[in-house]
């Protein structure tokens, strides 16, 4: 397995961001651009929400880290 962060489902303005790991992961950070320069405006639910990251999404840039060390494990996922 690869470290890989890729699109899933796109419905409307919502974009769905899978990844696969191969080692637990503490901190995610990534930028999307779009044709249109959208913004990213939001950062919802998946693995890095339900292990209580903090998440912010602003501008064109992802950032999801974990203050208590918690990672999201090795494998696949949201």
């Amino acid at each position: 397995m690869a470290n890989l962060i890729y699109f899933g489902d796109v419905t409307g303005n919502t974009i769905e961001v899978l990844y696969e790991f191969d080692v637990d992961v503490y901190a995610i950070q990534f930028d999307i651009t779009t044709t249109d320069n959208n913004n990213i405006s939001d950062a919802t639910d998946g693995d890095a929400y339900n292990n209580d990251w903090v998440v912010t999404a602003t501008g064109n840039t992802w950032v999801g880290l974990s203050f208590s060390n918690t990672p999201i494990p090795a494998g696949s996922g949201v």
